[in-house]
């Protein structure tokens, strides 16, 4: 039987562990101790604890709330930001869909900013701030395109966001505190290796028990699943219609 695929990475942080500690249970229900996936659960439900333990630490920081908010904002602008541009490399006027065919390739050579964590996702926006403030070509593309307003909000709301954070990490007194972002992976991973040792027994020493553990799991993925990807496409229309607004009051 297959295990279906979790959308981890979609996953909000509360969803992630609520996934995790599910996904425990459900183990611990169907294959009972001692068990050859033992080690594999126990793993997911210590990266699960050390995760959970580390974000009620950074919830209850002053901080956290304000970063949330600026991290939202700096998500659309992003996204706003290269919808916009994306949207105009298909004008009719030649100059403007070459300026916008220049930027959008300025903006697509760092990824996807706005799925990253935190902290590289702050040194992304720098760096692709600084190419758009250096570069002559992509200083007059911009102007071409009246994009600069994007640039200047994205710049002050990143540089917003930087100063908080920096605040929230000075005042964590725990010198052992170790980021979300790793403890995260690290769950992500656990998460992984169970499923792959799940699958490896469900091929080699299928038993009604197992299917019905897989059987668990999959009904938890494809809701967890549902909710996560809703949310994404939510957010890229909230940020496409944002995009469209300020191109609409350009024009």
């Amino acid at each position: 039987m297959k295990i279906s695929i979790p959308h981890l990475a979609k996953y909000l942080l509360g969803d992630l562990l609520d996934y995790a500690y599910n996904v425990v249970m459900f183990c611990r229900q169907r294959q009972p101790s001692p068990s050859p996936i033992d080690p594999q659960v126990d793993a997911v439900q210590n990266a699960a604890e050390a995760l959970n333990k580390n974000f009620k630490l950074e919830q209850a920081n002053e901080h956290s709330g304000r970063l949330a908010v600026l991290d939202m904002e700096r998500y659309r602008l992003i996204v706003g930001f290269r919808t916009t541009t994306e949207g105009l490399t298909y004008h009719f006027d030649s100059n403007t869909s070459s300026a916008a065919v220049q930027v959008l390739a300025a903006i697509d050579k760092y990824g996807g900013i706005a799925r990253l964590p935190y902290e590289a996702e702050s040194v992304s926006i720098n760096s692709l701030l600084n190419d758009l403030a250096t570069n002559a070509a992509l200083i007059s593309a911009l102007e071409t395109l009246h994009l600069m307003s994007w640039i200047d909000q994205l710049r002050l709301v990143n540089n917003q966001f930087q100063e908080v954070y920096l605040t929230r990490v000075g005042n964590v007194t725990d010198t052992k505190h170790t980021p979300t972002t790793e403890l995260r992976a690290g769950l992500v991973q656990a998460i992984r290796d169970l499923n792959s040792h799940l699958s490896a027994h469900a091929i080699l020493h299928p038993d009604a028990a197992l299917n019905a553990l897989i059987t668990d799991i999959n009904t938890l993925t494809a809701r967890h699943n549902q909710i996560a990807d809703h949310r994404t496409s939510r957010n890229k229309k909230t940020a496409e219609q944002t995009a469209a607004n300020a191109s609409g009051s350009q024009d």
